[in-house]
């Protein structure tokens, strides 16, 4: 592999090595990183994020804009925070 391809590949999967590598920082520097609990953790968090990403997705593919999820999440944290402090 010359270092033209190389570079090419690197430049094309830079994000899942920098991924990599803060996967093995975090292992190597914290003992809890990589257990069941944290992982599900992790896919709980991001699940929300996902489900407003399709909501989104649907709207640009349909050729429309809407910028209003951003404005629904903010509006949902605060009334839950709201509720929370109750």
């Amino acid at each position: 592999m010359n270092s033209k391809n190389m570079k090419k590949m690197i430049g094309q999967n830079s994000i899942w090595l920098v991924l990599l590598a803060m996967c093995a920082v975090l292992t190597i520097s914290t003992r809890t990183f990589l257990t069941a609990q944290n992982f599900m953790n992790i896919l709980t968090t991001e699940s929300i994020i996902g489900i407003i990403a399709v909501g989104v997705m649907w709207c640009i593919l349909s050729k429309g804009i809407d910028l209003s999820p951003g404005s629904v999440v903010a509006l949902t944290s605060c009334i839950s925070a709201s509720l929370a402090q109750q």
